[in-house]
């Protein structure tokens, strides 16, 4: 009987410790997601720098700490030398690429979100908008 009553007790706490740790970890107050946006800002600055996607004429991004995600994403927007378009969604901090999106001559695409692929700049955009928005 005891040995029944701690197996339960054993169960019931590997069950409920996951949650627990996913509540504390959301329960962050204002000053720590300030922090977090604040680093990823200047991460997302330092990391677009050094990057050259297609040695573009002109480079903008966005970036957000998706706090959901616990992650600092930056989204690239490049118009490359030969005349193509290209967009890049990283996770600054594990280098990690989530999508491609690139276009050549308004014809021919190549998209990806999340190694999934896409067909237009319209599926694209909505497939990137939760990395950027949560």
């Amino acid at each position: 009987m005891k040995y029944k009553k701690l197996l339960l007790c054993i169960v019931g706490i590997l069950v409920l410790t996951p949650n627990l740790s996913l509540a504390v970890d959301k329960k962050l107050d204002r000053k720590q997601i300030y922090a977090l946006r604040k680093k990823c800002g200047k991460s997302a600055a330092k990391y677009t720098k050094r990057l050259n996607l297609c040695g573009g004429k002109a480079k903008s991004y966005t970036k957000h700490y998706n706090l959901k995600l616990s992650a600092c994403f930056v989204h690239i927007s490049e118009v490359c030398p030969d005349d193509s378009y290209m967009e890049v969604l990283t996770d600054v901090d594990a280098q990690r690429d989530y999508s491609l999106f690139r276009m050549f001559g308004g014809s021919r695409i190549i998209c990806y979100v999340g190694g999934r692929k896409c067909k237009n700049k319209d599926e694209y955009s909505e497939l990137v908008k939760p990395y950027l928005t949560e």
